[in-house]
């Protein structure tokens, strides 16, 4: 969408129509009709880039981006780690019994009902 407003805000108006005719099948652009949700953002960022207070971001600070949620999210892989060490050494030892249990016997009372039946 950015990427979009950054051309627009370039090429002109006549710009957009030509995305509208050669993209009006995909949802991606869905962004460029006024009745959508993310319309009105577009719109801003068209116009921020034109007035010169927004620049759009380049490949070196997409790259930048990438890399710090890279390291975000080393840092939230090594912390769940850190908890699941933790939570194992609170987690007792599970009991091991070092006989056999007694023999099991079997004792029920048989139904009322007759031979047949049963």
């Amino acid at each position: 969408m950015d990427k979009t407003a950054n051309f627009v805000a370039r090429n002109g108006p006549d710009f957009e129509v030509r995305i509208k005719q050669n993209e009006q099948n995909n949802s991606k652009f869905n962004f460029l009709s006024p009745g959508d949700p993310y319309h009105a953002y577009y719109r801003h960022k068209v116009k921020e880039m034109q007035d010169g207070k927004s620049t759009p971001m380049s490949h070196t600070g997409s790259a930048a981006a990438a890399e710090g949620f890279k390291a975000n999210q080393q840092l939230i892989d090594d912390a769940k780690k850190k908890k699941q060490a933790e939570l194992l050494k609170q987690v007792e030892l599970p009991f091991v019994p070092k006989e056999p249990p007694p023999e099991f016997d079997f004792i029920a009372d048989p139904p009322s009902i007759s031979a047949h039946d049963l």
